[in-house]
C-alpha cells in the first residue's frame, strides 16, 4: 500500500461497501469492495465481505471459491476471521448440496 491517503481511501470504500451490502445494494457493494482490492488485493476482511455479497446475490459457487482461497491464505490472519471463513464454507457447501442447480458456475460471473 502506498501511504496514509490510500489507507483512508481503502477504509472509505470498505465502509461504503459494508453500508451498501447492509442496504441490499449488492452491485454497489461489489464495486466498493473491488475498489478496496485494487488498493490492497490481500485485504482479508474485504475479501470475506466480497464473498458474503456474492452469496447474497446467489453466486454460491463463486462465494465458496473465494472463501476457500481465503482460507488457504489465512496463515497469520486473525483467528476469528479464519473461523468465520470456515463457517461460511460449511454453510455454502450445505446450501449447494440442498440446491445443486443454484445459479452460476465458477468463472461465469463478471465483476
Amino acid at each position: 500500500m502506498a501511504g496514509p491517503a490510500d489507507r483512508r481511501l481503502l477504509e472509505e470504500h470498505l465502509r461504503n461497501g459494508n453500508a451498501a451490502h447492509a442496504a441490499g445494494r449488492f452491485d454497489e457493494a461489489l464495486a466498493e469492495f473491488q475498489a478496496v482490492l485494487k488498493i490492497d488485493p490481500k485485504h482479508y476482511a474485504c475479501r470475506l465481505a466480497l464473498a458474503l455479497t456474492l452469496e447474497s446475490k446467489g453466486f454460491l459457487r463463486e462465494a465458496l471459491q473465494e472463501c476457500e482461497v481465503l482460507l488457504g491464505e489465512a496463515s497469520g490472519q486473525d483467528s476469528a476471521l479464519a473461523q468465520e471463513t470456515r463457517e461460511r464454507i460449511r454453510r455454502l457447501k450445505a446450501r449447494l448440496t440442498q440446491a445443486p442447480g443454484r445459479k452460476h458456475d465458477p468463472g461465469t460471473m463478471t465483476m
